[in-house]
C-alpha cells in the first residue's frame, strides 16, 4: 500500500473514532447532568461533538456523529413536547449538519487553494533563488574576468565619482578600493595634468559626452606613467545617464617612442639649420667674395682693352653684368638659408628684412602687424617662427595667386603668429558641391608642424574660400617640458 493510501485510511479511521468518542462523551456528560436534576444539556453537548468531528474528522465522520447524536437523543433524551415542535427540535441536528458540511467544504476548498497558492509561491521562490544564484554566479565570473583583463577598468555613478576600480588598477597604483572611490582617484594625477584632466572630465560629466584624455598617473613605485583614459556614459530608455564606464590604457611605450622620435627629429632639424648656417656663411664669405673679386677683375680687364675692340668690350660688359647678378643671387640665397640679422637683432628685425626682400622678388605686398611686446626669445623659438614665416610666404607665392598677404604677431599670455593670404583659397581647385574643401599642403608643412611642436606650440591651418591662414600658438613663460 502506498503512503498516500495508508494516510487516507488512518485519517478515515481517526474521524470515525472521533465521532463515536465525542458523541459518547456528550451522552455521558448529559447523564451526569440528568442525575443531578439539571436541565437536559445533550443537544448542546451533541452539537459540540458534531462540530468537533466535522472540523477534525471531515464530512463523513461528522455525518456519523449527526446520526449517533440523533439516535441518542431520540431514544434517551426525547423532549416532552407535541409532535410538530418535536419534529422542529429534531431538525436542529440536520440543519446544523448541513451548516457544518458547508463550512467543512468551504474550509477544504480554502485549504486546497491555500495549498495550491503555497505550492506556486514555493516554486516561484525556488525559481527566484535559482535566478539569484545564477546571477551571482555570472556576476562573480564577470568581475573575475574584469580583474583578469590586462587593462585598468573603472566605473561610477552619474555624478562623476568612482565606486569601482578593478584589481589591475588597484595593484598598479598600490591603493585599495576605498582609497580610489569617490574623488580619491584624483590624488594619483600628475600635478601638471590635474587641472586639464579634471576640466575635461567635469565637462564630459556635465554634458554627457565621451571622455578621452592622455594623462599621467602615479604608480605604486611613485613613478608617473602615461595612460590613455576613456569613459562613456550608459543611458536608460529615457536618455538619462545611469552610470559611467571607462578604461585606462598604458601608452608609456608609445609616449617614449614619440619622445625618441621628437628628439631625433629635433636633432635632424638642428643639423639642417646648422648646415644652412654653414652654407650661408660659405656662400657669403667664400663664394660671394670670389664673385666680387671676379667682377672687379672683369672691370679692370674691360678698362685695359682699347675702345676700338668693341666686340671684346661688349662681351666683358656682359660678363660683368652676369657676375653682378651672381653676387646678388648668392647674397639672396645666403640670406634665405640663414639671415644673420636673426642671430644679431632677433625675430622682429629678421621678419622685416625678409619681407622686404620677399616683396622685391615676388611682387607680393605683405602687411606687417607686430606686437610691441615682442622681444627676444630663445634661439630655437625665434628660428622656428622664422621658418614658419618663410615657408608660409613661399606657399602663398606658389599656390594662392594672391598679391597681398598679412603677417600678424600678438603677444600676451601666449604668442600668436598668423600668416594669411587674400587669394582664391580652396574654391579654385574644388568643384562646388561635390566634395569638402581640401588644402594642398606644401612640402614644408610637415617640417613646420614638427618645428612648432618641438618648441611646445601648436600649428593650425584654416583654409577658407577667401584665403588661408597659418596660425601658430605658443604659451609664454618657459620652454616646453
Amino acid at each position: 500500500m502506498s503512503h498516500a493510501g495508508e494516510g487516507l485510511r488512518r485519517s478515515t479511521l481517526f474521524g470515525y473514532t472521533l465521532a463515536v468518542v465525542s458523541v459518547g462523551a456528550a451522552f455521558a456528560l448529559s447523564l451526569v447532568f440528568l442525575r443531578f436534576d439539571s436541565p437536559l444539556p445533550f443537544t448542546g453537548f451533541a452539537l459540540s461533538a458534531i462540530a468537533l468531528t466535522f472540523w477534525r474528522g471531515r464530512a463523513k465522520a461528522g455525518i456519523l456523529a449527526v446520526l449517533l447524536s440523533t439516535l441518542a437523543r431520540s431514544y434517551f433524551f426525547r423532549p416532552a413536547t407535541s409532535a410538530i415542535p418535536r419534529m422542529l427540535y429534531d431538525s436542529v441536528f440536520l440543519v446544523f449538519a448541513l451548516l457544518m458540511i458547508w463550512l467543512t467544504r468551504s474550509r477544504d476548498e480554502l485549504e486546497v487553494k491555500v495549498a495550491e497558492r503555497t505550492a506556486e509561491l514555493t516554486a516561484a521562490n525556488e525559481k527566484l533563488k535559482l535566478e539569484i544564484a545564477e546571477r551571482k554566479r555570472v556576476e562573480v565570473q564577470a568581475w573575475t574576468l574584469i580583474d583578469a583583463i590586462p587593462q585598468q577598468i573603472w566605473s561610477g555613478p552619474p555624478d562623476g565619482t568612482l565606486d569601482y576600480c578593478n584589481e589591475r588598477w588597484r595593484s598598479e597604483k598600490g591603493l585599495g578600493l576605498e582609497e580610489l572611490q569617490g574623488e580619491g582617484w584624483q590624488s594619483m594625477l600628475h600635478p601638471d595634468d590635474r587641472n586639464r584632466v579634471l576640466k575635461a572630465w567635469h565637462h564630459s560629466v556635465a554634458n554627457g559626452t565621451p571622455y578621452e584624455q592622455e594623462e599621467r598617473h602615479r604608480g605604486a613605485d611613485g613613478i608617473y606613467r602615461w595612460f590613455l583614459a576613456r569613459g562613456i556614459p550608459l543611458r536608460d530608455a529615457e536618455g538619462r545617464i545611469v552610470r559611467w564606464y571607462g578604461t585606462n590604457t598604458d601608452i608609456g611605450d608609445r609616449k617614449n617612442a614619440e619622445e625618441d622620435l621628437r628628439r631625433l627629429s629635433g636633432q635632424l632639424l638642428q643639423l639642417q639649420d646648422e648646415e644652412r648656417r654653414r652654407m650661408a656663411r660659405e656662400l657669403h664669405d667664400s663664394t660671394g667674395q670670389d664673385l666680387v673679386a671676379l667682377a672687379t677683375m672683369l672691370g679692370q680687364l674691360r678698362s685695359s682693352i682699347p675702345s676700338v675692340e668693341r666686340k671684346s668690350r661688349r662681351l666683358l660688359s656682359q660678363c660683368s653684368a652676369l657676375a653682378d647678378k651672381c653676387i646678388r643671387d648668392v647674397r639672396t640665397l645666403s640670406y634665405v638659408l640663414h639671415p644673420p640679422v636673426l642671430d644679431d637683432a632677433g625675430l622682429r628685425d629678421a621678419i622685416r628684412d625678409y619681407v622686404k626682400g620677399f616683396t622685391k622678388r615676388s611682387g607680393i605686398q605683405v602687411e606687417l602687424e607686430l606686437s610691441p611686446r615682442l622681444g627676444r626669445m630663445a634661439r630655437e623659438r625665434e628660428l622656428a617662427l622664422f621658418r614658419v614665416v618663410q615657408e608660409s610666404l613661399t606657399n602663398i607665392q606658389r599656390h594662392s595667386g594672391s598679391q597681398r598677404a598679412r603677417i600678424r604677431i600678438h603677444s600676451n599670455s601666449e604668442l600668436t603668429l598668423e600668416i594669411s593670404d587674400l587669394g582664391q583659397g580652396l574654391s579654385a581647385s574644388v568643384p562646388s558641391g561635390k566634395e569638402e574643401p581640401r588644402f594642398e599642403l606644401g612640402v614644408g608643412i610637415p617640417s613646420m608642424r614638427e618645428r612648432v611642436k618641438l618648441i611646445g606650440g601648436r600649428l593650425d591651418i584654416d583654409p577658407t574660400k577667401h584665403g588661408t591662414t597659418v596660425r601658430v600658438t605658443i604659451p609664454l613663460g618657459g620652454e616646453r617640458t
